[in-house]
C-alpha cells in the first residue's frame, strides 16, 4: 500500500524517474517477505527481467546458495499472474534505463511516452495487486 501511495504521488507532482524505480523497488519488495536480503533482491529482479524473454541465466548467480534461487524461483512461479507481472517489470526496467542513459540507447522513448507508460504500469501493478 505505500509503495502504491508513493508512486501515486510521484505521478502526481510529476516525478517520472522516481515514480519508475519505486514502481520497480516496490514490485520486489511485494515478491519477497524478506525484503532486505540484497543478494535475493537482484536474483528476483534478474528473474523478472529475462523470464519471458527466454534467456535467463542461473549461473550468473553461481556464488548463490542454490538452495535458495530455488525457493525465490518456485515462489515467483507460485503467482497467478506471473507472465503479467514479468511483462511489466521488463517494461518498467526499459523505460526507467531509458531514463537513466538520457535517450543514449538505440530506440529511445519520447518524453510524453514516460509519464503515459508510468501510469499504465502502476494501474497494472494496482490491478494485480488488488486480484491477489
Amino acid at each position: 500500500e505505500n509503495m502504491l501511495s508513493v508512486v501515486q504521488w510521484c505521478i502526481d507532482k510529476s516525478l517520472i524517474q522516481e515514480g519508475y524505480t519505486l514502481l520497480q523497488e516496490g514490485i520486489i519488495s511485494y515478491f519477497l517477505s524478506d525484503h532486505e536480503n540484497k543478494m535475493k533482491r537482484e536474483f528476483t529482479s534478474a528473474y523478472l527481467n529475462y523470464r519471458l524473454r527466454g534467456n535467463f541465466d542461473v549461473q550468473v548467480f553461481s556464488d548463490v546458495n542454490k538452495e535458495i534461487i530455488n525457493e525465490i524461483q518456485t515462489h515467483l512461479e507460485s503467482f497467478r499472474d506471473i507472465d503479467e507481472w514479468t511483462s511489466i517489470y521488463s517494461q518498467i526496467t526499459e523505460l526507467r534505463n531509458d531514463i537513466n542513459h538520457g535517450g543514449m540507447i538505440d530506440y529511445p522513448a519520447s518524453s510524453g511516452k514516460f509519464e503515459n507508460k508510468l501510469k499504465e504500469l502502476y494501474d497494472r501493478v494496482k490491478l494485480l495487486i488488488s486480484l491477489t
